[in-house]
């Protein structure tokens, strides 16, 4: 049965119905992997393991394990990193498939031909397969605004997930590109999935110097050249870079961990104002936070939707630890040293997240708790990377 709609496509949460592997050489590290997605059950997420590693180096594809890296979405768990995640979670969004566990022996995804075509081919051949629970589906209260000095995203209210935006590169060469529509299954194979990563001529020296673009040539990465076309290479569309940066903008939006209704709108915006707007998309469904800076403290309220796993639990103590320790700039989260779950939220509780700096102990580190009342659902310990300023 073919997939037609998009990430709300229907009230139910959806995994693969059979494995499906790839294996290919990362863009950055040059390295070649392999990959394994396979089915996962009900409230599991999208969580990859590091087999390389061992079978404990798990790591969630949600906001509270993302690294900073440059120019590619990478998530973290102790020692286990994982990068370039973003061209398999967009058309896992696309796919409304909303667990998955994905098994990779190195560090970063496989380039395969620079977009996104080849992972939503084999996620089809995979099947889709709805599951005994209901989705989570995020839908905005307010509208939600993040900006830097040359780019910007805003998330819209809506009743369906919708893209636009306009792509104005730093180079004449590249010319002004706008894209904009509703993203559904169909929509993203037809017109976002097959659009490649690029990047400028001028560019390619630097990137190789700072280590970067290892295993990237002229096939799966657009080198623009002065004219304003690939080098050794033919579009796929017109205006192929804008839509590369919307598939990038969905992958990053799967760091939510749940399906969103809202049209966002990003100007010019990257990797990590992507992830700032999540972040800010999270506070404002959770009710917002307020932060007591005298106390080293930070608070949420929120009434559930429908249940709350164990581990959307703590994704959201990390979130919140994480603006606490950064002082308003994020901290990279860099451990979580202890988590102790008692049950599940429930639909209709109205659960309180609280997390404060314990500020006798070495390093940046924070302790958070969820409660229903009296009663404790959760409590995790955290530690961050120290912001840039020096201390909190």
């Amino acid at each position: 049965m073919p997939v037609t709609k998009g990430p709300g496509m229907t009230s139910r949460q959806a995994t693969l119905g059979k494995p499906v592997e790839l294996q290919g050489v990362g863009l950055h590290s040059g390295q070649t992997t392999r990959l394994r997605i396979s089915p996962a059950p009900a409230d599991h997420g999208v969580v990859f393991v590091r087999t390389d590693l061992g079978p404990e180096a798990r790591v969630p594809a949600t906001l509270a394990y993302k690294a900073d890296r440059p120019r590619r979405t990478a998530i973290r768990n102790g020692d286990a990193e994982v990068h370039t995640v973003e061209h398999l979670m967009a058309p896992l969004v696309a796919l409304a498939i909303d667990n998955a566990l994905v098994e990779i022996d190195g560090i970063e995804l496989p380039g395969l031909d620079g977009s996104g075509l080849d992972y939503l081919t084999a996620l089809e051949g995979g099947g889709r397969v709805e599951l005994d629970a209901p989705a989570r589906v995020l839908k905005l209260p307010r509208v939600v605004a993040v900006s830097s000095p040359h780019a910007s995203a805003v998330a819209l209210p809506a009743d369906h997930f919708g893209v636009s935006y306009t792509l104005k590169y730093s180079s004449p060469h590249v010319p002004v590109q706008f894209y904009s529509g509703l993203i559904t299954a169909e929509t993203f194979k037809r017109e976002i999935a097959g659009a490649r990563t690029f990047c400028l001529r001028q560019e390619v020296e630097a990137l190789q110097a700072a280590g970067l673009g290892r295993g990237a040539n002229l096939q799966n990465t657009l080198v623009i050249g002065d004219d304003g076309l690939p080098i050794e290479n033919r579009l796929r569309f017109e205006d192929e870079f804008v839509r590369h940066k919307v598939l990038d903008l969905i992958g990053d939006l799967a760091l939510l961990g749940q399906r969103l209704h809202a049209h966002v709108i990003g100007v010019r915006s990257g990797h990590a104002l992507n992830a700032a707007l999540v972040r800010e998309i999270l506070a404002a469904a959770g009710g917002g936070a307020q932060l007591d800076a005298p106390s080293g403290c930070i608070r949420a309220d929120e009434t559930l939707q429908c249940n709350a796993s164990g581990m959307w639990l703590l994704d959201r103590l990390a979130a919140l630890g994480a603006q606490l320790a950064g002082n308003g700039a994020p901290a990279e989260l860099r451990a979580v040293e202890q988590a102790h779950f008692k049950r599940a939220g429930r639909e209709g509780e109205q659960l309180s997240f609280n997390v404060h700096l314990l500020a006798d102990e070495p390093g940046n580190r924070c302790l958070g708790t969820v409660r229903v009342g009296e009663e404790s659902l959760a409590e995790a310990r955290f530690a961050f990377a120290e912001p840039a300023g020096g201390g909190p």
